[in-house]
């Protein structure tokens, strides 16, 4: 499962995606875009769309850390601190240089 978040595209939550999966010989890719359909017009089902919470609502990210000082092998978590600030800490190696890469989700 996946949640897409539409901050990016400046959408409010409970916006309906069009998600276009496409599976070629040489590549797989996926990509969405806002919706063209239409929001709901019949009497109720405008407050009954309301109540509802907004699909990926509840989605809640898990944040890791790989790279050169782990030989780019497994994952260390970082921890949430609030607010959207995330930590981890590793040892620089005899270089005093390290690459590494935040991983969303495993």
């Amino acid at each position: 499962s996946f949640c897409i978040d539409g901050r990016k595209d400046r959408m409010p939550a409970g916006t309906v995606y069009d998600i276009t999966f496409t599976w070629e010989e040489d590549r797989k890719s996926i990509s969405w875009q806002p919706s063209s359909a239409r929001a709901p017009q019949e009497a109720g089902e405008e407050e009954e769309a309301k109540a509802q919470p907004a699909i990926g609502s509840d989605c809640e990210h898990a944040y890791y850390l790989t790279g050169s000082f782990r030989k780019w092998h497994g994952l260390t978590a970082l921890t949430p601190l609030g607010g959207g600030v995330f930590e981890a800490t590793f040892r620089l190696g005899p270089k005093s240089s390290e690459s590494f890469q935040i991983v969303r989700d495993k």
